[in-house]
């Protein structure tokens, strides 16, 4: 098992790879497409034996998979920019990291089939596959560095666990600028097997209208999508054997009203710095309609333990290499250069930022957040960077961004605000210029002033009483 497109396509041929669009495209047709890329990339003078990562912004369509593939092929760190994020943030990604460089532009339709490219790409297993940028606590990008071996152990472990085959197809909605949307396709990659980029906004009945046509038997959802088939009553497709359902906590009344409705639904646990999952549940025998377990096991090679905090700690290969430092980001990449490791325990575990428990068997069940990170519709939200947009204004004096449950998006952003002239629909106008749609509050609170504890920080809890009874002067919803 490797993750070399051209192996893929010696090896399997005419085998089916991904489906895009209404179109699909082979194994051989697939390494063709990166043969194409990686001759334009010389000629254009791209380095391609230099470290130098390179980004893209990464946009559901074929163009988008060729190039990853091409980067993994030749080993280049690729920077998936994602493509809802506004101008402030690509530029602050920019900012940040000078020594990024752009792909060159691959126009025409011609292929170049593997066995015309003369040189093949000495990888390093150990070396940077991806450099995924994600919000921080601090309001600023971090970069998480993902080895090509982490990508790998993650492929296999989630194989192993899962039980499935190089014949199984993923369904996919999830952007590849997520850990979640990568994954699948390097698991493809891993596994030659094949996969469905679902494009478009999601709807529920063309969603199940798409796996049945195209024979999924894995699909990737967030709560907000299983919620959406599950209120319209849409029963799952025949041909779909598992349905893992992550990036934020399900309700189990949820789960069981999907399995109701014949959705092989299983809870999974995962994040950035994992390379996606670490705890899954099994499948469920055939005829097992029984509530779902809170509890997840963990994938093969992973250890979970929980420290005195009562935070999830965790060690595996899949585990990421670290942060891109403060002074890496001042300086030109370098495979060599030191990463931040704060995130790790001295004897080199990764403290997640969870809580949770282990039972008896050492099955994982996760409680919540130790900071304030909000997930809504699946997506990860920093507070600290919204509050950092919303302090731009003038009219704001003093801000608080939480979350609280909605009936939908799981959680939904919500900022209590202190100023004068606040103007709801003014302030979502300007957000939306700058971040997201996904990080903008969707509803808006005014306070006289934040309360505040003996210790000067502010008193969190009593503002989210506060928010569970008030009423907003502007809502999205």
């Amino acid at each position: 098992m490797n993750l070399s497109v051209f192996d893929a396509a010696a090896q399997m041929g005419d085998a089916p790879a991904f489906f895009l669009g209404g179109r699909s495209w082979t194994w051989g047709e697939v390494g063709a497409q990166v043969g194409q890329r990686i001759s334009v990339w010389k000629a254009a003078g791209l380095a391609l034996d230099s470290p130098v990562p390179v980004s893209l912004v990464t946009r559901l369509n074929s163009d988008t998979v060729f190039s990853i593939l091409a980067c993994v092929e030749l080993g280049l760190a690729v920077v998936p920019l994602h493509d809802r994020w506004t101008p402030p943030e690509l530029h602050e990604v920019q900012r940040r990291c000078p020594w990024l460089r752009p792909l060159p532009e691959v126009h025409g339709d011609e292929a170049v089939p593997a066995d015309r490219i003369k040189e093949r790409a000495q990888v390093d297993i150990d070396g940077p596959l991806a450099v995924m940028f994600t919000s921080g606590s601090s309001g600023n990008p971090k970069g998480v560095v993902l080895s090509r071996r982490a990508f790998l152990s993650s492929a296999v472990a989630v194989r192993m666990h899962l039980g499935l085959e190089s014949s199984d197809r993923w369904w996919s909605p999830l952007p590849l600028a997520h850990v979640g949307g990568l994954s699948v396709l390097l698991r493809s990659l891993a596994w030659r097997s094949s996969f469905v980029v679902s494009t478009g906004s999601f709807d529920p009945v063309q969603a199940v209208g798409e796996m049945a046509e195209l024979g999924a038997t894995v699909c990737s959802l967030v709560p907000t999508m299983l919620r959406g088939f599950v209120e319209q009553k849409v029963r799952a497709p025949g041909s779909l054997r598992v349905a893992l359902v992550g990036g934020a906590a399900a309700p189990l009344e949820l789960m069981d009203d999907a399995i109701s409705l014949g959705w092989p639904v299983l809870a999974t646990y995962g994040m950035t710095e994992t390379c996606s999952q670490v705890a899954t549940q099994k499948p469920r025998a055939a005829g097992d309609h029984s509530a779902c377990d809170t509890h997840a096991p963990m994938l093969p090679g992973v250890q979970a333990r929980i420290s005195e905090r009562g935070e999830v700690e965790l060690s595996g290969p899949m585990v990421m290499d670290g942060v891109l430092g403060s002074s890496v980001l001042r300086g030109d990449w370098s495979g060599r250069v030191p990463l931040d490791r704060e995130r790790f325990t001295e004897d080199g575990w990764l403290r997640t930022g969870d809580l949770g428990t282990l039972d008896d068997r050492g099955w994982l069940f996760v409680r919540g957040r130790l900071d304030a990170t909000v997930i809504t519709g699946g997506e990860n939200v920093q507070p600290a960077e919204v509050e950092k947009v919303l302090r731009m204004l003038p009219e704001v004096r003093d801000v608080l961004v939480f979350g609280l449950p909605h009936p939908r998006w799981g959680t939904r952003v919500v900022a209590a605000v202190v100023g004068d002239g606040l103007h709801g629909a003014q302030m979502n106008a300007w957000m939306r210029s700058q971040l997201a749609a996904f990080k903008c509050p969707r509803a808006y609170l005014e306070l006289d002033a934040l309360p505040r504890l003996p210790t000067g920080k502010v008193d969190r809890q009593t503002i989210l009483t506060q928010a569970k009874r008030a009423v907003p002067f502007w809502t999205a919803d």
